[in-house]
């Protein structure tokens, strides 16, 4: 059993935040593509963690880059960016109320 499915069976409502930081290395790809999408938090972790393809334009991150996360997602899952960004934004809504 890995890491993932450890937690998803302890935790059944656990979700998992992934920043810019995805878009610099696939460290994380793997994990990703095991989750659920209702599962999946994005972030920008502002002003930290530059998505790769704007940081020669800025040095500070701001909430507006989370779309490179969105963007990634709907990559290494293979779905349309419509889509995970409806869903991520339903997680949102469900974990922080808004």
């Amino acid at each position: 059993m890995d890491d993932v499915e450890l937690f998803t069976s302890y935790f059944t409502e656990i979700k998992f935040g992934f920043t810019p930081i995805i878009t610099r290395n696939n460290f994380l790809d793997t994990t990703i593509q095991q989750l659920e999408l209702t599962q999946i938090l994005s972030e920008t972790d502002s002003p930290y963690f530059t998505p790769e393809e704007l940081s020669i334009f800025s040095r500070c991150a701001h909430p507006g880059m989370v779309y490179s996360v969105v963007e990634t997602v709907a990559q290494l899952r293979h779905l349309p960016i419509m889509d995970v960004a409806c869903q991520l934004r339903e997680n949102a809504r469900h974990i922080y109320g808004v």
